[in-house]
């Protein structure tokens, strides 16, 4: 999480309207959801077991998609 809030900080960016997409829970969305920030799941069949592990406590800015082209659709 402390990469994820240095990158904000050092790009001025505004969490609230951050999104990081990617493909691992542990390592991509459950910091970027702890520093504030929304997130994009998009599973991937050969992801590590111990990286699907994702933090439930944050249910409002997360979106799960099934392909990346899918996030037109969104943003």
């Amino acid at each position: 999480m402390r990469a994820y809030v240095e990158v904000i900080a050092t790009v001025n960016a505004v969490t609230d309207r951050t999104w990081m997409v990617g493909n691992s829970p542990r390592s991509d969305i459950n910091p970027a959801l702890n520093a504030g920030m929304g997130a994009v799941f998009i599973p991937y069949d050969r992801t590590w077991e111990l990286e699907n592990r994702r933090d439930s406590r944050h249910r409002y800015r997360f979106l799960q998609l099934e392909r990346f082209s899918e996030l037109t659709l969104h943003f």
